[in-house]
């Protein structure tokens, strides 16, 4: 069934399709070969209203839905998929906070992600476990007031840029009644004595998107850190996984539209260099 496009997503798919052209496009290429983040582009882009799309015009946000966001998204990723992964996943983080944090918490933490000021990260992958969270070793355990994390996470994007300002770590803080291990999420701000962000990972492809191994040992933060209930931490990381799939297919359909771009467009310049 074909259900149009509203006004303001219309609106906001133009303005995205805009800026991409207009300023992602000219030295895409080469600003991905050197791998530098795009610090004034990802400026550019929040000024524009981008990094706040499904939020509350009360946390500075624009005050839509995930609909318009996911059509910008897609159009971003039709030219450079690595700020559209940036864009994404700072997004993502900030959505936890958006439906778990406290009042507080989205005033200090998510604010400054939905104006698109600094960037979060989400640290749910691990070394030896990958994203299977019953196989996580990463503990955190409560002494004094203050949380004492221990252990690592592998591959976490937004982690390691100027502008990153925290990492949500889920780690077992725990044991149910039941006998399961007891999940939670806990935000570390970047500088926390114990939390070291290891050297950028180098990958084939996707260079501009930040990415770095975490270690914490003996990372202490405050007791009100923790993002929503304590042993609610899977739930909340599901969450998060189920709106990043939605993301990450908008990101997936940009990524082929620009593929298919390219295809064409060499096609053209083909025949017509043989004609």
């Amino acid at each position: 069934m074909y259900v149009p496009l509203t006004d303001i997503e219309i609106q906001i798919q133009k303005a995205a399709r805009e800026f991409a052209e207009e300023q992602l496009r000219p030295g895409a290429t080469e600003r991905d070969a050197a791998g530098a983040f795009p610090y004034d582009l990802f400026r550019r882009c929040a000024e524009l209203g981008f990094t706040g799309i499904p939020f509350s015009e009360e946390y500075g946000g624009v005050g839509a839905s995930w609909m318009p966001f996911v059509l910008a998204l897609e159009e971003i990723s039709r030219v450079d998929v690595s700020f559209a992964v940036t864009l994404s996943v700072t997004t993502d983080v900030a959505s936890i906070l958006n439906v778990l944090g406290t009042e507080e918490q989205k005033r200090r933490w998510m604010e400054p992600l939905v104006r698109g000021t600094h960037i979060g990260a989400f640290g749910l992958t691990e070394p030896d476990g990958g994203s299977d969270v019953q196989s996580m070793p990463t503990k955190a355990g409560l002494e004094d007031g203050h949380w004492v994390i221990n252990g690592s996470k592998a591959f976490i994007t937004n982690s390691g840029t100027d502008i990153s300002l925290f990492v949500i770590v889920f780690a077992i803080t725990g044991q149910r009644p039941d006998g399961w291990k007891e999940f939670s999420g806990i935000l570390v701000p970047n500088g926390t004595p114990g939390y070291t962000v290891m050297l950028p990972e180098y990958k084939i492809g996707w260079k501009r998107s930040d990415t770095h191994q975490l270690l914490f040992e003996d990372c202490r933060v405050p007791e009100g850190n923790l993002i929503g209930e304590r042993g609610k931490g899977l739930h909340a990381a599901l969450n998060m996984l189920q709106l990043g799939r939605v993301t990450v297919a908008a990101t997936a359909v940009g990524l082929a539209q620009g593929c298919l771009d390219e295809c064409i467009r060499y096609g053209h310049d083909f025949c017509g260099s043989i004609a």
